[in-house]
């Protein structure tokens, strides 16, 4: 299904225009810590003065080869190129974003309540357009998503390229940030609920997982050739930091309530919601898949990775601010006023938070919100229609 552009403008003036509020109220970290490996580690890809890749950036360089390029083409600076591809990352993953909910719903009331929570969670607004690579890792994500879904709707034809087409993107993805693997899980779910045989599912694993493992084998023998690292160098020094190993739940559901902040009180409504969904036989599989994706994702991340920040967890989110969405719309048009107010709410508490250390705003904007939240059923009488 191809959108006319004439139905794609408001959402792209609703991400630039959040894109424009999150780069200015967050400017003062536009720098993270990070950042300077990234830069180094392209100096390094550009041949001038650097020091030693420590943090393995080499290991994932499609993550930083387009202000490479910029560099070399127009001579920008690679700070200005890594913030251009942060811009681009940041439309690019809102308006896929917006795309995979119209398809899935066939609603544009639902994909665009979950652009505006999309905006809204501060891991994106705020990592989304600093000097990281995260915003490509999520925008590469939702894109295997996305293509993933475009070929499953044409189930008469040829599967056979398309699914190595999408191998080779979760393949590509990896040299981005591992955070494809979660592309490639809800796409496992996807196929798994998937109404066909047993025979085609197996031979669409096998066309996916072939093609991406022979990628990430090449490509990783090739860093290894070219600059001396590869995954296995990466996954020794990402496991070798003893302050991080161990699990503290407590601060584990922590990091896991930042991703969304108040958007979490819509989604576990929407979880609710889909749960009688199921029991009834109605939900829709694809929101099962996202769902399955979030929820396992969760559980397992933290015996996998011992980093767990919130900007590291908000590629397992992502699978979960469609129920919110969800759940939202089906409170009619007054659910956008929650969703309105709860992105302004969780940026506002945010540059609180980390401009000035103030505590309490967490505690204080999730009782504003329950409180908005209870508002909006009541006008909508207290019932909920799906979409």
């Amino acid at each position: 299904m191809l959108y006319p552009i004439k139905s794609l403008i408001p959402a792209l003036i609703c991400c630039i225009a959040a894109g424009l509020y999150s780069a200015y109220l967050f400017d003062f970290l536009h720098q993270q810590t990070d950042t300077d490996s990234y830069l180094n580690a392209m100096n390094i890809l550009l041949g001038e003065p650097a020091g030693p890749d420590k943090l393995h950036r080499l290991v994932k360089p499609l993550a930083i080869i387009f202000p490479v390029i910029m560099n070399k083409l127009f001579g920008l600076s690679t700070e200005t190129g890594l913030y251009l591809q942060q811009w681009m990352a940041y439309l690019t993953a809102s308006m896929l974003f917006y795309l995979i909910l119209e398809r899935i719903f066939r609603n544009g009331r639902v994909a665009l309540m979950g652009l505006i929570m999309l905006l809204g969670c501060q891991p994106f607004a705020v990592y989304g357009l600093s000097l990281m690579t995260d915003g490509a890792a999520w925008a590469l994500q939702l894109a295997a998503i996305y293509y993933y879904l475009l070929i499953k709707s044409n189930e008469n034809q040829n599967f056979i390229p398309k699914y190595l087409i999408l191998g080779s993107i979760l393949g590509l993805g990896f040299f981005i940030k591992e955070t494809i693997f979660l592309a490639g899980l809800f796409i496992f779910f996807d196929i798994l609920l998937r109404k066909s045989n047993l025979a085609s599912k197996v031979l669409n694993y096998i066309q996916i997982g072939f093609t991406f493992l022979a990628i990430v084998l090449i490509g990783s023998l090739l860093t290894q050739y070219l600059y001396n690292t590869s995954i296995l160098n990466w996954w020794q020094f990402a496991h070798s930091d003893s302050t991080v190993s161990g699990i503290d739940i407590t601060a584990y559901i922590q990091q896991i309530f930042r991703t969304m902040d108040l958007f979490w009180i819509a989604a576990l409504g929407g979880i609710i919601i889909s749960i009688g969904d199921l029991v009834r036989v109605t939900i829709k599989k694809e929101l099962l898949a996202l769902l399955l994706t979030g929820i396992i994702g969760f559980l397992i991340f933290p015996f996998l990775w011992d980093y767990r920040s919130d900007r590291i967890l908000f590629m397992i989110a992502l699978n979960l601010i469609p129920s919110a969405a969800f759940f939202l719309t089906g409170l009619g048009f007054w659910g956008f006023v929650p969703a309105v107010a709860g992105a302004i709410m969780n940026l506002y508490m945010t540059y609180r938070i980390y401009r000035f250390e103030e505590p309490g705003w967490i505690v204080f904007m999730s009782i504003c919100f329950i409180c908005l939240l209870f508002l909006t059923l009541a006008m909508n009488r207290f019932k909920f229609q799906a979409p």
